[in-house]
């Protein structure tokens, strides 16, 4: 696997093996590098699924904030590029499960109704 961006040097497993997680831990090089490396094969996940731009943005936030949670934990380094793709993939599908319970709607009667809303507790 190789991802190209312009002007930075294509990440490939090489890179990966060579990267280890107390490396880019507070290295801040080391971490643009990554992130720089990897973003194509992040945005390349979350452009499959179709989502808005918004949307797409806030997955790909996400998956870089996960990884900087999960990074003391990855024993396998080369293996980066597998962990990214499959949380950007979970988390657009994610956000897709939660677009198909929203409707839009510009219809008064349906705006104007009360809320049927049951997980607030009853009056009295």
């Amino acid at each position: 696997m190789t991802c190209r961006t312009q002007g930075v040097e294509p990440w490939t497993e090489q890179r990966s093996a060579r990267w280890s997680s107390p490396r880019v831990d507070g290295d801040a090089a080391a971490w643009k590098a990554l992130v720089e490396g990897m973003s194509p094969l992040v945005w390349s996940v979350v452009r499959a699924h179709r989502l808005s731009d918004a949307d797409g943005h806030e997955v790909f936030q996400t998956v870089w904030f996960r990884f900087a949670q999960h990074l003391g934990r990855i024993r396998e380094p080369d293996k980066a590029g597998a962990w990214l793709a499959s949380t950007a993939r979970h988390e657009c599908l994610k956000v897709l499960r939660g677009l198909a319970r929203l409707t839009p709607t510009d219809d008064p009667r349906v705006l104007d109704r009360p809320s049927e809303d049951r997980t607030r507790p009853r009056r009295r």
